[in-house]
């Protein structure tokens, strides 16, 4: 009886002893931001185009882009046509500006000035930014319209307005400001009704 204990309790010991060799070390990270694009600003001119006389305008697209990596990002754009007749695209050279990790670009191209009689909403170009560094890639769009009468659509007065909305995470977010709409909101919601993703109270 002794012999089988001892013979027990030993194979018991190796048993344990084959478990702390398995068992995984954990050792603590170190806490370390990744360097990321911080900061994008981007604006075209003219972003309206008017009167829309089928003519083709010169439009100027210019910004900045900030990253926190010592090395330059690089950057694309492409421009997405409602009508898919003209969508230039290219890469966008980057110039460091007197602001460290800042890079300025800007690209100019030609869109025409026309939309169909029966859009009464008008005609859209989107400029797609998308720029991006070793660590990962982000992106930014403005619209650029071609307005079906012969005036840019004018923004309404200052009203609160109250939205929700569901970021990634499934977290409501319901902001309550005073300030312009955007003038385009309209036409977005209408062209695109799931484009806002907010549901209005």
């Amino acid at each position: 009886m002794r012999r089988l204990w001892s013979w027990w309790s030993s194979k018991d010991r190796d048993r344990q002893a084959q478990r702390r060799e398995c068992r995984p070390s954990l050792d603590v990270l170190e806490k370390k931001d990744l360097p990321a694009i911080t900061a994008i600003t981007i604006a075209a001119n003219p972003s309206v185009l008017i009167p829309p006389n089928n003519t083709y305008r010169l439009v100027n697209v210019s910004g900045t882009i900030s990253d926190n990596r010592t090395t330059a990002p690089t950057a694309n754009f492409v421009v997405v046509d409602l009508y898919r007749r003209h969508e230039p695209y290219a890469a966008l050279p980057l110039t460091p500006t007197s602001t460290k990790n800042q890079y300025s670009f800007s690209t100019s191209f030609y869109l025409q000035a026309h939309r169909a009689q029966h859009e009464k909403l008008g005609r859209l170009y989107y400029f797609i930014l998308e720029t991006g560094d070793l660590d990962g890639a982000t992106s930014r769009v403005i619209p650029i319209l071609v307005p079906h009468g012969k005036t840019a659509p004018k923004p309404p007065p200052p009203v609160t307005h109250k939205y929700s909305f569901t970021n990634r995470a499934g977290a409501l977010i319901v902001p309550n400001t005073q300030s312009n709409i955007n003038p385009f909101a309209n036409l977005f919601s209408s062209l695109m009704p799931n484009h806002a993703g907010a549901k209005k109270k």
